[in-house]
């Protein structure tokens, strides 16, 4: 997302996808109409130029298909319909709006028709601007366990229309929370729908108006920070469909004063051709950024004058698949229970938010005590029921990790994270590592200080004749967290805590990763954990070494070495250091983001064996950090002062509810380029919400791959899926059989020098940008949609999932 939230291009949003979704029902009143009518039917997501049938100029990559898969074409596979647009540079003005886009689509106000006020908690994170030329690197950075922890906005709608002769009206109230740079604020839009798309239309005919307001200390200010519109409206003289949007505000942040203005105007003759004109600046205490274009597109081609001009071939492109579901083998939509909307109620006020997996989330930063009582939310007819739930807060989680294995030629070029630290200069690195069936070479390097991006380098081998260990350690998002190299034939040279192994590597070499899951209530688990490397010591944790002094190498039998022990209460769900807890609540601490142990495991004397260094046949050294590679299983504990960092549970009448953790798959690539027959570990956490696939970056004017390192803002850099998985895909989890299909997809057109030479932008530079004159303010006069309709029942809408 840009710097300015995407609830600035929500005009968009709620013409855009009036229509495109299925439903349930709402609290009565606050606008309603008589529920006979249909819902009209506009573009799910704006581009200018439309998307193209067929392969494209990599097929492999962009639209490859495998034969359907054995299921009822009735089935969830072959109804949930998949989101095809093209993504251009020069509408960047439309970013924000596709982005709120995805988040209205996730109200299901179309199926909500009629039905009434409801309320929808919109998860940002399925939207958020995933393309930067950062993101690569942030989540090789970011492996904690609230990586994929889902952000949660409210919102209240009411679709309404009278009967099928009359506009469809959206009206919406967003509370969007503060951010790094702006302000908490509520967004107040009404869209008036009048005919739905068509072949030769293909936005429908609309208006959008929104306003928003900052908000402080939990009161609306009367100073609107944001306004703007959005419409699609018919030239009744030329007989074209033109798009204009616009929008204006700013407001001060912790960098200062900061104002915007976006203006596009799309002029169509039809659904192959056309052109318009953008405009788009931002002044802030960085600087003045002024961007301007004109374009005019055919059906063969798409030209861009300003700055650099640009011609993009419309019939050669490239694709990405940004979100995918997952059905089972009857082709139904494979749901995870990863949580529910809960009320808590304190000193005569309501809270509402979510309790799952990942841990809560409340709309005003609730922080949910020890013993409290929340109430699960079910939706239905008269508001539906609620189920009371005594809350559990531990100050940490334990995760439990089970081993699984493959070998090196399953991961051939699978991008593999490596932290190394560099002794000489006191930093430490890290490298993007592949395999590429013989050997491995270091090919990028994180820079940390470039916003976290990839950078290649001049491939470096690894000599793996001179390590300071006999394996390899590795973190790899595509495999599913931490991953280990069992080097074969390994020699040792020199005498420990010096020594280097001199060793070997094949495909055939054992690769092995662990799956990572949070412990439940109801879990058994060891009565005495063993610690060796970064053991917590309790008394110690708010210091600048919270860590016990143990050694990972120590001279002597696994079974006479010394070590940290812990114990766990399944009670309290707290690991004890004696008899105290290890949590680590202050934000001020040298771990701010989290403390993690190393592997805790039951010192069992077969468990124990397993760690007899590997290289020294006399079973008379204990290398501590083989526990990581040969146990079965091992748990890690994390503790901080963030929701992600702790465990919160729900018990009724001493039970435990559980909720789904994501479902980790196996998919094996098998089109042809750098990654046929790589195996991939993926999570699935719920509907469009697959994760795992590795990234690159591209250059949006050229289409070429490019070096993420040159991306930021104004580049034409992006970061994108480095492949799509065909649709019809067979995964696999725990031998059990799922298919995978694309549910939204970008095509990015190939430059075309050259082939530009029939398109004239003229006429689109003389076009009138819209202005604030053509907006209609949503909170006075006769379109005013009102106060914030009060519903009390559960969200009818979670996550774009109807309840």
């Amino acid at each position: 997302m840009r710097k300015f939230s995407g609830s600035l291009a929500f005009l968009l949003v709620s013409a855009v996808l009036l229509a495109s979704c299925g439903g349930g029902g709402g609290a009565a009143g606050a606008g309603g109409g008589t529920g006979e009518a249909s819902a009209l039917t506009v573009a799910e997501k704006v581009s200018v130029v439309d998307a193209q049938s067929g392969g494209g100029s990599s097929p492999a990559r962009a639209a490859a298909r495998r034969s359907p898969p054995p299921i009822p074409s009735t089935s969830d596979y072959f109804t949930d319909r998949a989101n095809v647009y093209v993504e251009e540079r020069s509408v960047e003005a439309f970013d924000t709006v596709n982005e709120i886009l995805c988040m209205l689509g996730q109200t299901r106000y179309g199926s909500m028709l009629n039905q009434g006020a409801y309320k929808a908690q919109v998860d940002t994170n399925q939207c958020k601007g995933r393309d930067s030329a950062s993101a690569g690197g942030q989540q090789s950075a970011n492996q904690s366990s609230g990586a994929n922890m889902p952000s949660y906005e409210m919102w209240t709608v009411v679709s309404s229309r009278a009967d099928n002769t009359a506009p469809q009206i959206v009206k919406a109230w967003i509370h969007e929370p503060s951010s790094e740079h702006e302000p908490e604020k509520v967004i107040y839009a009404r869209a008036v729908i009048t005919q739905g798309v068509s072949d030769n239309n293909p936005y429908g005919l609309f208006t959008i108006n929104f306003k928003a307001f900052p908000v402080a200390g939990g009161v609306e200010q009367t100073t609107e920070m944001f306004k703007g519109v959005l419409k699609s409206e018919l030239d009744t003289g030329t007989g074209k469909v033109v798009l204009k949007f616009f929008d204006l505000g700013g407001f001060t942040g912790p960098e200062g004063a900061m104002t915007f203005t976006e203006k596009v105007a799309i002029d169509r003759n039809s659904a192959a051709d056309g052109g318009g004109k953008i405009y788009t600046q931002s002044v802030s205490p960085q600087g003045t950024q002024t961007k301007s274009f004109s374009i005019a597109f055919n059906d063969n081609n798409f030209l861009r004058v300003g700055g650099d001009t640009v011609c993009l071939d419309r019939k050669n492109f490239d694709s990405s698949a940004w979100r995918y579901g997952v059905y089972d083998s009857d082709g139904a939509r494979v749901t995870r229970e990863s949580g529910f909307p809960v009320r808590l109620s304190r000193s005569g006020q309501d809270y509402r938010g979510w309790i799952g997996y990942w841990g809560p989330w409340f709309q005003d930063n609730v922080t949910l005590v020890n013993g409290e009582t929340v109430y699960k939310q079910t939706f239905g007819p008269g508001g539906g029921t609620e189920t009371a739930y005594q809350v559990l807060v531990a100050g940490g989680k334990l995760k439990k990790n089970t081993r699984k294995t493959l070998a090196l030629g399953d991961i051939v070029n699978i991008p593999l994270d490596m932290n190394e630290f560099d002794q000489a200069s006191g930093t430490d690195n890290q490298f993007r590592v592949l395999w590429d069936g013989t050997k491995f070479s270091k090919t990028a390097y994180l820079d940390r200080q470039n916003n976290y991006t990839w950078v290649d380098m001049t491939p470096v081998d690894i000599n793996i004749n001179a390590l300071r260990y006999p394996e390899l350690f590795f973190w790899s998002q595509a495999l599913g967290g931490s991953v280990q190299i069992k080097l074969q034939g390994c020699t040792p040279s020199g005498e420990p805590p010096n020594n280097t192994f001199a060793c070997a590597a094949d495909n055939a070499t054992e690769v092995i990763s662990y799956t990572e899951v949070v412990v439940s209530p109801t879990e058994t688990i060891p009565s005495t954990l063993a610690c060796f490397e970064n053991c917590p010591d309790a008394a110690s944790l708010g210091g600048q070494n919270p860590f016990k002094d143990t050694s990972a190498f120590q001279q002597t039998a696994p079974g006479s070495a010394s070590y940290a022990s812990y114990t766990f209460n399944s009670s309290t769900l707290l690991l004890l250091d004696g008899g105290s807890a290890v949590v680590s609540s202050s934000s001020s601490s040298s771990f701010p983001w989290g403390l993690m142990t190393g592997p805790l495991f039951d010192p069992s004397s077969s468990n124990l064996s397993q760690l007899a260094c590997g290289w020294d046949n006399t079973g008379n050294t204990t290398c501590a950090w083989q526990a990581r590679s040969n146990l079965s299983v091992y748990y890690t504990w994390e503790t901080g002062p963030n929701n992600w960092n702790q465990y919160v549970g729900l018990q009724s009448g001493g039970t435990f509810l559980e909720f789904d953790p994501p479902l980790q798959l196996s998919y094996t690539h098998l089109e042809a380029g750098r990654y046929l027959n790589s195996k991939f570990y993926l999570e699935y956490s719920g509907y469009g919400d697959l994760h795992g696939i590795p990234g690159t970056c591209v250059d949006m004017d050229t289409g070429s791959a490019a070096d993420c390192s040159q991306g930021g803002p104004g580049s034409s850099i992006r970061w994108v899926p480095e492949f799509t998985i065909p649709d019809g895909s067979a995964m696999t989890a725990s031998g059990v059989t799922f298919y995978v299909k694309a549910l939204e997809k970008e095509q990015r057109m190939m430059v075309a020098p050259g082939g530009c030479a029939s398109l004239d932008v003229t006429p689109y530079a003389a076009l009138t940008l819209p202005t604030l004159s053509e907006w209609t303010d949503p909170t006075t006069g006769a379109d005013a949609i009102g106060a914030e309709p009060a519903v009390t029942g559960a969200p009818a809408v979670v996550g774009g999932v109807l309840q």
